[in-house]
Order: structure tokens, then sequence, then C-alpha cells
């Protein structure tokens, strides 16, 4: 599964928050569970897929006695992750602390979000954005052309061997 787009969204008053069906049709329950761990990064949350996330967990084993360093970052990462469960109708429930416009904001929030949001497709994830920061941050990458291709070419140029063929280009 290769998640890919962008979908401008609204976060009802409620707090919940509808995932695109575009999305929701290529996550197989069996596969990919039927929900989706919030992670906080400092300019978007992430909704990784429960499955993924609970596989990603459980190749970080520590140990019954972890270094410091890991014990730290193990705590922070977990302690500021939430499982979400999709409802009947799709949506997920952002926790009140994480709004922009709460009223009881969530004091070691990383991110707030306000209710105008750009869900965005990115590989094995979905990044949520405030709308306009999203604009900026993607006007910014755009106009860094030179270092936009090179890290996309060094990241995506040599094509693996995959044992596909095209068909010759013609010309018209």
């Amino acid at each position: 599964m290769v998640l890919t787009g962008r979908y401008d969204h609204v976060i009802d008053e409620k707090g919940r928050l509808a995932i695109p069906s575009q999305i929701r049709n290529q996550m197989n329950p069996e596969t990919f569970g039927s929900g989706f761990y919030l992670v906080q990064e400092t300019k978007y949350l992430q909704l990784i897929p429960e499955r993924l996330f609970e596989a990603l967990a459980n190749q970080q084993v520590t140990g019954l006695l972890p270094t410091e360093e890991d014990a730290l970052a193990s705590r922070a990462l977990y302690s500021l992750s939430t499982r979400l469960d999709l409802d009947k109708q799709g949506r997920v429930m952002i926790p009140d602390g994480l709004m922009a416009d709460s009223e009881h904001p969530d004091p070691l929030a990383q991110k707030t979000i306000k209710r105008e949001v750009t869900l965005v497709g990115n590989r094995d994830r979905i990044e949520i954005w405030n709308r306009d920061e999203y604009i900026k941050e993607m006007q910014a990458v755009l106009t860094l052309k030179d270092v936009f291709k090179k890290t996309m070419h060094a990241k995506f140029g040599t094509a693996p061997n995959t044992g596909i063929t095209f068909p010759p280009a013609t010309s018209n």
C-alpha cells in the first residue's frame, strides 16, 4: 500500500476528522488493522496504520534495562501517541488537547491543529497539516527546485530492476 494525495478537510466541532474514502479503500483491515496511531511531530500530526505502528514498535525491543536515551525516547514517543479507531462513517476523533482552539490544551503537545486541515498521503502514513502551514511548506519546497530535484533524484532516481519493461515511446 502506498498512500498518496492531498485532501482538504475540516475537523468538526466534536473533533471528528473524516479519513478520505480513497485512503480507507486501500487499507485492508486484515493487513493494516482497523485504526490508526496518532503520532505528534513538530509541524504536523501523523496517522500511522495500527498494524504498521505495532510492527515498528515491536522491532524496537530495548531489553530489561534500556539505556537512558532509549528509555527517554521511548517514553516520549509512546506517551505522546494515541490509538484512534475509525467510526462507522470513517472518521477519527482528534484529542481535544491537540486542537488549537481547545479550552484544555495539552501542555506537552508538540503540535496543535486548527479546524481546516490538509491530509497528505506520505507512503505508509497520513500527515495532518494545518492547511495554511502545508501550503507555505510546499511553496517553500517548490521554490528550491535544484535542491528538490537533487534530493528526489538521490531518493528515487535509479529505478530498481523490477523485470517490468515498457514499450519504446512512439513519436506522433
